[in-house]
């Protein structure tokens, strides 16, 4: 292997660093930005909502998750207080798990 050849190799193992880099920079970038749900809201209550899927197959069964909120659950989109979540609302959502329940920690309201 000549002086030419180790140059390249040298500089081939740099470019796959600097991209293995970036992906991983990326995806520590976006990750915290993607929502844990996404859907409908059905059934709210003073402390806590339904989230079904938006589209939904007659003969598939779906899970229907129960997030519950607090006084320091954000909200964001259209509207930007708890009092602005209505039945019926598509929106995406981030929980924390808290004693067994998913506590919604950030909703952003997508349509109304």
């Amino acid at each position: 292997m000549n002086r030419y050849m180790k140059g390249e190799i040298k500089l081939l193992m740099l470019v796959i660093g600097i991209f293995f880099a970036l992906i991983v920079s990326f995806l520590l970038v976006w990750l915290p930005f993607k929502s844990d749900f996404k859907g409908i809201i059905t059934n709210i209550q003073e402390s806590s909502f339904t989230l079904e899927p938006i589209r939904m197959d007659p003969e598939a069964e779906y899970l229907a998750y129960e997030i519950f909120i607090d006084d320091k659950t954000y909200v964001s989109g259209i509207g930007d207080k708890l009092g602005d979540l209505k039945d019926g609302q598509e929106i995406k959502v981030w929980v924390q798990e808290v004693n067994e329940r998913l506590l919604a920690t950030k909703i952003r309201i997508l349509e109304e």
